[in-house]
């Protein structure tokens, strides 16, 4: 599975960066022209094995508060695009678990699971796409996706996340009560 994931994920953030430079020309201009600062928000996140890494986001942010640009773009999910990159580094996946900083995950408790840590965080994930409102709700949702994951789930979750920015995630969300991998009630 791994070769095949990878190479699953090499083709989709290919295929996403060249579908979306031009939307994220456009967003770095916002960006730049509403404030004149960094078009790139950067920060560590942990990843596969604990191992730490940089993640990369358009900035949605200034001074604590979200930017004119930023609201669109955290609404559209293009602040996300640039995590692409990250997957062709080998940081991320396409799917997988959300990557966390070292301070969520203990906060959270994630940091003495050793299974949620086995995969590559995602740029979407079962927690990301059925929205699990408790913490614990989250961690049995990552470790289902563990245990289960394929490329046939991957690509079904890629397909329900595209959905989600088409019609909306209140909408799409109240299509998947009972799905597998959607969170106990």
């Amino acid at each position: 599975m791994t070769l095949a994931k990878r190479a699953f994920d090499v083709a989709a953030a290919t295929f996403a960066l060249a579908l979306f430079s031009p939307v994220l020309l456009l967003a770095a201009t916002a960006i730049v022209v509403h404030d004149g600062g960094s078009v790139l928000f950067v920060q560590e996140r942990v990843g596969r094995d604990g191992v730490p890494f940089r993640i990369f986001k358009l900035r949605t942010m200034r001074d604590e508060v979200v930017t004119g640009p930023g609201r669109w773009l955290r609404a559209t999910g293009i602040d996300e695009v640039p995590q692409f990159l990250n997957v062709l580094r080998g940081d991320m996946s396409v799917v997988g678990p959300r990557p966390l900083t070292h301070a969520d995950l203990t906060r959270l408790g994630f940091d003495r699971d050793p299974l949620r840590a086995t995969v590559r965080p995602g740029i979407t994930g079962p927690a990301q796409v059925f929205a699990p409102t408790t913490a614990a709700g989250v961690l049995d949702t990552d470790r289902r996706y563990v245990r289960e994951a394929s490329l046939r789930v991957d690509a079904e979750l890629v397909a329900i996340s595209f959905a989600m920015n088409l019609f909306g995630k209140r909408r799409v969300r109240a299509r998947l009560a009972g799905h597998r991998l959607a969170p106990a009630v």
